[in-house]
């Protein structure tokens, strides 16, 4: 499990789901010591969000803990994702997007690609990177893998939102692809970065590590290799959930 901050989302995170019940399950966990943990706890029972048992006890290191029956209560009438106060962190935003809370996705998405809609690349797409995609039985798609009555963007907008993690061709030099992988970096999302070019790379982007390939059989073996080790290496890495919060 990912290191967590050590604040009172986490703790009633990692109790209501089973990883804690204790004083010295919690400070193992939040790798953060009695004198740490124990003023968070007191300040979440003083607030009626966790209980102990036995009830009377005020020893933390004696007692086993829980989240209180009122907890679900709390979250329902404030509207809050626990989950998601729990992954907050100093670099998380609340910011309020362009183009809205993006829609609700019905379909699982774990790869979104970005790149033209060239015929010279459509190949590399369908061929190669789903191919990878499926051997890692990951669902992958591009833009044009839907068709909705919405305006194009909010379907892209969507995509980015929903899928783990992002690749995108710069070969071409883009500018639509350009632009979503800047919308893609700002709310956190990982993306892997592919080109045939190293100079359709944008400059602000060249300090990132990007997967430079061949349209040739031999090359596109090579690269179905490298980018299936980074796709395991991103998808192993992720947080369980979202460090950002959208305001509606």
């Amino acid at each position: 499990m990912t290191t967590l901050n050590l604040n009172g989302a986490n703790i009633l995170w990692l109790l209501r789901e089973g990883h804690a019940d204790s004083l010295t399950s919690l400070c193992a966990t939040l790798k953060n010591g009695p004198t740490y943990v124990a003023p968070v706890l007191d300040d979440l029972r003083q607030a009626g969000l966790i209980i102990t048992e036995p009830a009377e006890g005020t020893d933390w290191s004696t007692v086993k803990i829980k989240p209180s029956p009122g907890l679900a209560q709390v979250q329902h009438a404030l509207g809050f994702s626990l989950r998601q106060l729990a992954s907050t962190t100093t670099d998380t935003l609340s910011v309020t997007p362009y183009f809205g809370r993006p829609l609700e996705c019905s379909e699982r998405l774990d790869v979104f690609v970005l790149m033209p809609f060239a015929t010279t690349l459509t190949d590399v797409y369908t061929d190669h990177i789903k191919k990878v995609a499926d051997s890692l039985s990951l669902i992958a798609k591009r833009g044009d893998d839907f068709f909705s009555a919405h305006h194009v963007m909010a379907d892209i907008w969507q995509a980015i939102w929903f899928s783990r993690v992002i690749v995108a061709d710069c070969t071409g030099k883009n500018p639509n692809v350009f632009y979503e992988i800047g919308v893609a970096h700002t709310i956190g999302r990982p993306v892997i970065l592919i080109t045939q070019n190293d100079d359709d790379v944008p400059f602000d982007l060249r300090a990132i590590r990007y997967l430079k390939y061949k349209f040739t059989p031999r090359g596109m073996e090579e690269f179905e290799a490298r980018l299936a080790a980074t796709l395991r290496t991103v998808l192993n890495d992720q947080r369980p959930s979202s460090p950002y919060t959208l305001m509606s």
